[in-house]
């Protein structure tokens, strides 16, 4: 069975990748020529070099695969990378989805994210039935993901075979980009003075990667699926941050 990953030089995706070749599958992975390749060193792989903006490589690498990890994505709380935020996550979900359903992929997982979802508006957890309630925040990263899962739920109920996954906050080992990551940096480095209110559901990276293989592999069509492992309000995150690095709050 050969299976294309999108997103693999990243930080969930490559640990997508070493999920699988635990199973024993070596799968085909979609980079850029201009991607950083340090997270594939280890990884037993074939290395298809297209773009999401390009329908046609997105063709190529799904040629005779059966199955489809879209974990690519673009994360940015920049104002100036609208564009890019809206190319990359909706323009490039819709144009890999599209080609999966041309090539005839039989089985998707889908890497999505809880602010196309919603948030809660009290102390408590949302589930993935939870109303969309961030449209008025004006932040392109969630008008971006809310796009792209508008655009998801639109060809799965044209019968596209998709299973979503929506990781918390995962942290660990291999964010080469510092995206996850640059909320640890900055408080390590004593730039982040106050909490915020809310919080998270944080989770290992690892643990993100096997939720999305799992989705793969035992997941409904159709369904949507939140992956978690501790919810903390930005305070006690923080607060065990400070304890780590032994440091008062």
């Amino acid at each position: 069975m050969t299976t294309l990953v999108t997103g693999a030089t990243g930080f969930i995706g490559s640990h997508v990748v070493r999920r699988l070749n635990k199973r024993g599958i070596r799968p085909r992975v979609l980079v850029r020529p201009t991607s950083n390749r340090v997270n594939l060193a280890d990884l037993e792989i074939e290395i298809v070099e297209g773009d999401l903006l390009d329908p046609p490589s997105l063709i190529r690498a799904l040629d005779g695969c059966e199955q489809l990890y879209h974990v690519a994505g673009y994360v940015s709380p920049r104002p100036s990378d609208r564009q890019r935020l809206f190319d990359s996550n909706v323009r490039g979900t819709i144009n890999i989805m599209d080609a999966a359903r041309e090539t005839g992929v039989s089985r998707i997982t889908y890497l999505g994210s809880t602010t196309g979802i919603g948030a809660s508006e009290g102390p408590h957890p949302i589930d993935e039935n939870a109303p969309y309630n961030l449209g008025g925040t004006g932040a392109a990263y969630f008008e971006s993901k809310r796009e792209a899962e508008l655009a998801m739920r639109e060809r799965i109920e044209a019968g596209l075979p998709v299973v979503s996954i929506y990781p918390g906050y995962c942290l660990g080992p291999g964010d080469v980009y510092l995206s996850s990551s640059l909320i640890v940096t900055a408080f390590c480095k004593g730039q982040i003075f106050f909490a915020p209110t809310g919080g998270m559901a944080f989770l290992d990276v690892r643990d993100a990667a096997e939720a999305i293989v799992l989705g793969m592999e035992k997941g409904r069509v159709g369904e949507r699926y939140f992956a978690g492992g501790h919810n903390l309000t930005y305070r006690e995150f923080f607060e065990r941050l400070a304890e780590m690095i032994g440091r008062k709050p």
